[in-house]
């Protein structure tokens, strides 16, 4: 066995799952290393759920073969029963036992273990997710967060040799979020387990996954880096989906160069698209800013506040918008009709055929 072979821990060959004649997730293939965290991340309905619940085995699949540490748990004739995948699963309500104490509660679903083992591993858990002194509660008693918390300790304490999130987080407010998603991260890395989870929330994902899969109608998209999903979209939905962007009409001028409502922009072209092509440009909200000199300029059609700054959308003279985002703090507020100078400077260069 080679050594990308034996650091594979979950792999999807071809996946498919349908409900009746109806099919959810299409196709999809993708290999999840030891150790790493994957996020699978869409808008509702993209499948991404159902894609969880087959890697759990609560869903059959209808074409492919899903394997976990080499070993076959689904293929279209058969599908190893959940309980037997060691696989442990976190869900958007963490359905904690109300009648037993937080230790009781992470001691569950290895109550047949040896009493010595048992509290050796709780008391090791406790620890890890910092409700050492909360043991003898109850669920009530805490949290919602740390509820979560001690939902990923349950799920943790057989050491499954793979979890699953099905949106863990979605149920809290953002600034419990922000503070909870990089300390689940850290409970996952020092446990060196891997994990999915689905969400559809960028900045979530980002914030926790190695790699993620971004899915649209049941297909996965791209399943690379968040840093690469961002920078170098590998299709014009992931460009859209991932950050705050618009798309630039644009005639292809040589190998070189790209005309646009915003200027020329000088850069190496990609080798597919010939001189005359007419192009999408991606522009990011970050590529675009206030130029008092600038020669080009964009109509305020859009305006928001987000406290620290202010979004704008304007409008070119082509009818194509962008984004501009400038800081709140002392600066001048554009109001909806003005003209904004701008100028656009874009560093990876990212076209679409129009």
């Amino acid at each position: 066995m080679n050594t990308v072979e034996s650091n594979t821990l979950l792999s999807l060959s071809d996946v498919s799952v349908a409900y009746g004649s109806k099919t959810i997730v299409r196709h999809v293939s993708l290999d999840l290393k030891k150790g790493d965290i994957g996020c699978l991340l869409g808008p509702s309905g993209c499948g991404k759920s159902t894609l969880l619940r087959a890697i759990a085995g609560f869903e059959p699949v209808s074409t492919g073969t899903l394997t976990l540490a080499g070993k076959v748990l689904s293929d279209k004739h058969s599908t190893v029963t959940p309980d037997q995948r060691k696989i442990g699963m976190v869900f958007q309500d963490v359905s904690l036992f109300p009648h037993l104490s937080i230790e009781k509660n992470i001691a569950f679903g290895i109550k047949s273990q040896p009493k010595k083992v048992i509290q050796e591993r709780v008391t090791q858990l406790l620890a890890l997710i910092d409700l050492s002194d909360y043991a003898k509660l109850y669920p009530h008693q805490i949290s919602g967060g740390q509820q979560q918390r001690v939902a990923l300790a349950r799920a943790l304490a057989p050491k499954p040799e793979l979890i699953l999130l099905d949106e863990p987080f979605s149920g809290l407010d953002a600034k419990l979020r922000d503070s909870l998603v990089p300390h689940v991260k850290s409970i996952l890395k020092k446990e060196k387990v891997s994990a999915i989870m689905v969400s559809h929330d960028q900045a979530e994902a980002f914030a926790i996954a190695d790699k993620v899969a971004v899915m649209s109608e049941g297909n996965i998209h791209q399943w690379d880096t968040a840093f690469n999903s961002y920078h170098f979209p590998a299709s014009k939905f992931v460009a859209s989906f991932v950050g705050e962007s618009k798309f630039l009409l644009g005639k292809i001028c040589c190998e070189y160069s790209v005309e646009t409502a915003l200027g020329r922009f000088v850069k190496k072209m990609p080798h597919h698209f010939k001189a005359g092509s007419e192009v999408e440009l991606l522009v990011r909200i970050e590529d675009v800013t206030y130029s008092a000199d600038s020669d080009y300029s964009g109509k305020v059609i859009k305006q928001d506040f987000h406290g620290s700054y202010y979004k704008y959308e304007l409008q070119l003279n082509d009818g194509s918008t962008v984004y501009l985002s400038t800081n709140a703090k002392g600066l001048q507020q554009y109001q909806i009709g003005d003209q904004v100078p701008l100028t656009c400077d874009i560093e990876n260069v990212v076209i679409f055929t129009r």
